[in-house]
């Protein structure tokens, strides 16, 4: 605490005619350091005198034309300040002790009343944000847990008609695939049915040689007839596979088809294995999450009282050094002191907006400062 009372006396140039004086009497001040409640009352006394002076006063320091007159004048507040003082029986050493303590404990109120609505309001919204979370966490776990437990995904209607409306656009594309792989099936056996009468007739045609054939035409005859078996063979077996790939794509279709049936009953339901894999773990997740923001709203819930604990601790720490008789003296007359202050022209600020360092926290975390998390996007159920 730098500020002295001798600052009250300061205006303008008065200041270097002031500084550092001593003044040179018996007073001794207490060892405890505490201003009386008489003592502060005789000092407001002497310093009320003095504001209703000090317009004049600093009007001949403004006025002096030379700096021997300005010198005077400053001497002059100095003289009247030692005889104020003397008018109510204070010295001036007193005078000046007493305006010492009041200013450091002043400025000390200042500071611990900003610091205390600082730290109050943030605290409030850290309150507030941690309701708003705990709320949406409570909600958000009731809604997961009983979607867990019925097995279906959190939708909201739009998401549903969205749902709905995609089902019914992938039924329409299933048929048509359908009604085109069925094509393409029959199409394959009957290129199998026709290659494999076409293989059936080399086959037997390759055993029965045309009469009248010499012994080479004979075998050109059988190299041919073989060629021709193996390529209807060779078109039999591509056929097939043809076959059972639109077969396959048929199958595909039918569980299309079926999703898409499911989707359009149910839209908030799983139409297949794999997508109840996928809607399990989501409110699996989302029910941990949930349950997670309750605990830890709960749990700072719980040290808010700790948290208001510790911020009048801090509060009060700022001015360890000052009398708790001096800080309770001048709240009780705040108004008038500072009455006082600002007859004097002395402006006054906080001393101090933050405590000692290397004080402890309570063990409470604050909640996040954005809005809390109501789990994961609903989607709309993923289409084949």
């Amino acid at each position: 605490m730098s500020a002295r009372f001798r600052g009250m006396l300061i205006v303008c140039v008065v200041l270097a005619t002031l500084c550092g004086r001593v003044w040179a009497d018996d007073f001794q001040p207490p060892a405890d350091g505490v201003v009386s409640e008489q003592k502060f009352k005789t000092f407001m006394a002497a310093a009320d005198d003095l504001g209703k002076a000090m317009p004049a006063l600093q009007q001949q320091v403004n006025d002096a034309p030379t700096p021997a007159a300005q010198t005077a004048a400053t001497d002059a507040i100095n003289q009247k300040a030692t005889e104020y003082a003397a008018a109510h029986k204070l010295s001036r050493a007193e005078f000046t002790w007493i305006g010492d303590q009041a200013l450091d404990a002043y400025q000390a109120v200042l500071g611990i009343d900003q610091y205390l609505d600082q730290k109050t309001k943030e605290l409030d919204a850290q309150v507030q944000a941690n309701d708003t979370k705990f709320a949406a966490a409570k909600e958000k776990l009731v809604t997961y847990s009983a979607a867990q437990k019925d097995g279906r995904r959190v939708m909201t209607d739009g998401e549903k008609a969205a749902t709905t409306q995609a089902a019914a656009t992938d039924k329409d594309a299933s048929t048509l695939q359908l009604k085109e792989d069925g094509d393409a099936l029959a199409s394959a056996n009957a290129a199998i049915q026709i290659h494999t009468q076409e293989q059936q007739a080399a086959e037997v045609a390759m055993k029965s040689a045309p009469a009248g054939l010499d012994a080479v035409a004979k075998a050109s005859y059988i190299v041919q007839k073989n060629d021709e078996v193996e390529k209807a063979r060779a078109a039999v077996d591509d056929a097939r596979r043809m076959a059972t790939d639109a077969q396959t794509d048929i199958d595909q279709d039918n569980q299309h088809l079926a999703d898409d049936a499911a989707h359009l009953a149910h839209p908030d339901m799983p139409a297949n294995p794999t997508e109840k894999a996928d809607i399990d773990q989501i409110n699996a997740d989302a029910v941990t999450a949930a349950q997670k923001d309750l605990d830890d709203s709960t749990k700072f819930a719980a040290g808010v009282g700790d948290l208001k604990t510790k911020i009048a601790a801090d509060a009060q720490s700022m001015a360890k050094d000052i009398p708790d008789a001096n800080l309770a003296l001048i709240r009780a007359h705040r108004d008038e002191y500072a009455k006082v202050l600002d007859a004097l022209g002395i402006p006054v600020k906080p001393d101090t907006l933050e405590p000692p360092a290397g004080t402890p926290a309570p063990d409470a975390a604050a909640p996040d400062a954005g809005a809390p998390d109501a789990g994961p996007t609903p989607q709309p159920m993923p289409q084949q």
